[in-house]
């Protein structure tokens, strides 16, 4: 998967250094390593499901807190 993530990349001729500086990709990348590690913990028996559960949970709140920060997420206007 990185390796095609590479690729589209240096045909697109984006910049690499400023993907490898940028923030966003820093979080993507924790993010990934964080649901990989749980994943494979949990099924290796050396975490419970409620623990599972919860370290999911709070990464997606995370990711939908980051979300609604930047206005993604939804309007914020109400309509009346």
């Amino acid at each position: 998967m990185w390796t095609v993530f590479w690729i589209a990349v240096a045909r697109a001729r984006e910049s690499i250094r400023e993907i490898l500086l940028s923030t966003g990709f820093f979080r993507t990348v924790a993010v990934m390593g964080v649901i990989a590690a749980t994943v494979v913990l949990s099924l290796a028996g050396r975490l419970e499901g409620n623990i599972t559960g919860a370290i999911l949970s709070g990464i997606v709140g995370f990711v939908l807190g980051s979300l609604a920060g930047r206005g993604v997420a939804g309007s914020t206007e109400k309509e009346g």
